[in-house]
């Protein structure tokens, strides 16, 4: 039976970051849980990640972003084709031929969803699951020594549609204010203080003493993620 057909077999697992993310907040949840209101409406957060505090927050309607177009690509199919995504990691297997082989091929030739299994496979197999590019674009991490890397959590990856409801899209390019009443916005501290010349917000991965080399690529970099009874998100 393909995956796509298999509805998820643990509803008491709660969904978590299913990739390795430096600067994760994973250790960080319960303070910054604190913080938050009691009641609030619509959940932001520009720059995604590995997305501990959203996973651990589970709010009802939510907008998430990221500069990054292949982060963005993944947490896509992972909302709306899991199953698919959970047989296309079926086919990866870690060994250091595979992993070279894989980085070497440029995502602007492949599907959606073979995009979104190259991120995966590139993250829980790489040098501490680091996420670096060159000038060109391309993925330059070397494969990480590990025993038994475990590519596809299947329980965790049904957890994570399960846990947002019905999702649909509302696509919204990063940038600007949100001015929705009852909104929260989780923002990093890299990224609250100004950086000189940067005018637009997908330009904030620049640290404040350069300017990025190259500009970013265009294109939508935000999912929305929203349970049912929610129509005002389109």
């Amino acid at each position: 039976m393909r995956a796509a057909a298999l509805p998820n077999e643990h509803p008491e697992v709660r969904a978590r970051p299913f990739l390795k993310w430096a600067g994760g907040k994973s250790k960080l949840v319960p303070t910054i849980l604190e913080r938050f209101p009691k009641r609030f409406g619509r959940y932001h957060e520009p720059f995604i990640g590995g997305g501990a505090v959203f996973f651990a927050l589970e709010p009802d309607r939510a907008i998430i972003s990221d500069v990054n177009a292949d982060l963005i690509t993944t947490y896509r199919i992972i909302r709306d084709h899991v199953g698919d995504l959970i047989d296309a990691l079926g086919e990866h297997e870690a060994t250091e031929e595979h992993f070279y082989e894989v980085r070497a091929i440029q995502t602007a030739g492949l599907s959606p969803l073979e995009a979104a299994a190259r991120t995966i496979f590139l993250n829980r197999t790489c040098f501490n699951g680091l996420y670096r590019v060159n000038r060109k674009g391309q993925f330059n991490v070397p494969f990480g020594r590990y025993v038994n890397p475990k590519i596809c959590n299947v329980e965790n990856l049904l957890a994570v549609p399960a846990g947002a409801g019905e999702a649909r899209a509302s696509v919204r390019q990063p940038g600007g204010a949100w001015r929705d009443r009852g909104v929260v916005e989780l923002r990093h501290p890299v990224h609250s203080r100004p950086l000189p010349q940067v005018r637009h917000c997908h330009r904030a991965h620049a640290s404040s003493h350069q300017q990025p080399r190259r500009p970013p690529r265009t294109g939508d970099r935000s999912v929305g993620l929203w349970r049912p009874g929610h129509p005002q998100l389109r």
